[in-house]
């Protein structure tokens, strides 16, 4: 693909109605309206399953709640994935094929707390289907490569008044009452639960995985370890890569090798993601390595819940409110109580220099959005790219070829106008204009 032309390729150009989108000043807009006659299946604008390799048969799971409830398919409980006071994501099994479950609860106990959920919940479903759309109509040199898409993909939702129980055999049984509907005010509980594909794991446990290598490394007589051996069955529980794929720390972990053609990959898909995302008026405001999957090598953004549609032609493109996880919140949007694109830029370039570089923060998890935390973070951040003695992750990436990634993070972060998305990437791509064929 011509590579100054960014993603020209996958959107088209000029002023001009393609599809299902008008593109005014070379941005997509979708015209019409997110449906709630959608919402169910959607594989109606789901592009067709080749390009999913992710997923088994996406057609057929058009009828998956008549083909469970009578008998010609069985929904299993596997294990939990992770569990939260609303939200919790299972593994489960439909004809031997692996899927995520995530499930959320609105309740009447707190009608404040439930309407934001509520909003965040449908908001993800409707970003899913406007990425797709994009995707699914200009994207065929994105998957040339059998590369798997790069956001997150709802293959069926729907809702019920009580929670699914699995039973003795692990079997899952839908209420005979669901629909498709998200209330943000009722008297009962309401399910919802949201089917995806399975991906491998995120690169926040990429991090602690390698965290806990380079400690077992240091320890061992010959400076060798296989990651199995070093965290036992908990990291295995934790980030369940299948059988046949290899553990071992010097060549890779599940699917992502760790080497400098996986570090450069890796980091052009990133930047090609939120290029994506700022080109067609997204902010996702909760960019951070546990949102960021790996599946076959490949990176994928998730979790569009605080995502927001921006305004191209206003000033900053921002929202109002404040979103995301403290710890990759830029200063300037926490005093202004906004998320804008430049909070994006920052948070994946905080995201690719933690996963390719040994980097320490100061807290984890922080909870509070003080501006003050929010400063000394991002100070930490910036200080810490500007060391010359960084320590990769990825063996093999030169010094030449880490500094070059580093300058391109170091614009996305610094105070006086850091690098847009666009600027990121196009940077990037003259460092390493043939990264894209890595992928395939």
């Amino acid at each position: 693909m011509p590579r100054s032309q960014g993603i020209s390729w996958l959107i088209g150009s000029g002023n001009s109605i393609v599809g299902h989108f008008a593109v005014v000043s070379s941005l997509p807009f979708l015209i019409p309206p997110f449906s709630k006659s959608d919402h169910g299946n959607l594989s109606n604008i789901l592009p067709t399953t080749e390009r999913y390799n992710a997923v088994a048969n996406v057609a057929s799971l058009t009828n998956l709640l008549d083909d469970v409830r009578e008998g010609r398919k069985v929904l299993r409980y596997e294990k939990t994935l992770g569990a939260g006071s609303y939200k919790e994501v299972w593994q489960v099994s439909i004809d031997g094929n692996q899927y995520a479950l995530s499930t959320q609860r609105f309740s009447n106990a707190n009608i404040k707390r439930r309407k934001i959920d509520a909003k965040n919940a449908e908001a993800e479903l409707e970003m899913a289907q406007f990425l797709h759309t994009a995707l699914g109509s200009f994207s065929d040199s994105l998957h040339q490569s059998q590369r798997p898409d790069p956001f997150e993909v709802v293959l069926f939702w729907w809702a019920q008044d009580h929670k699914l129980q699995p039973d003795a055999k692990g079997s899952l049984l839908p209420a005979i009452d669901t629909y498709q509907d998200i209330p943000s005010r009722s008297p009962k509980s309401t399910f919802v639960y949201v089917l995806k594909p399975l991906y491998e794991f995120d690169l926040r446990k990429f991090q602690n995985l390698q965290g806990v290598a380079d400690e077992a490394r240091r320890k061992s007589p010959t400076g060798v370890v296989r990651v199995q051996d070093s965290v036992a069955d908990r990291v295995s529980e934790e980030i369940d890569v299948g059988a046949g794929r290899g553990w071992t720390d010097s060549d890779s972990v599940g699917s992502l090798k760790t080497d400098a053609r996986s570090a450069v990959q890796l980091t052009g898909e990133l930047l090609q993601i939120g290029d994506i995302l700022q080109r067609v008026g997204v902010v996702h405001a909760d960019i951070k390595p546990a949102n960021i999957m790996i599946l076959h090598g490949h990176a994928i953004l998730i979790d569009f819940g605080y995502a927001r549609h921006v305004d191209a032609h206003r000033r900053r493109g921002c929202e109002s409110g404040l979103r995301g996880e403290p710890e990759y919140v830029l200063g300037s949007d926490a005093r202004m109580r906004q998320t804008c694109p430049a909070g994006d830029v920052y948070a994946m370039a905080k995201s690719i220099y933690e996963t390719l570089f040994v980097y320490q923060p100061p807290f984890r998890e922080m909870v509070s959005f003080e501006t003050s935390t929010i400063d000394e973070l991002n100070w930490r951040l910036r200080t810490a790219m500007k060391d010359d003695r960084q320590k990769t992750r990825f063996r093999g990436l030169s010094p030449d070829a880490q500094e070059q990634i580093l300058s391109v993070l170091r614009g996305m972060c610094r105070v006086e106008r850091p690098y847009t998305f666009k600027e990121a990437y196009q940077i990037f791509n003259t460092y390493f204009p043939d990264w894209a064929v890595l992928s395939a």
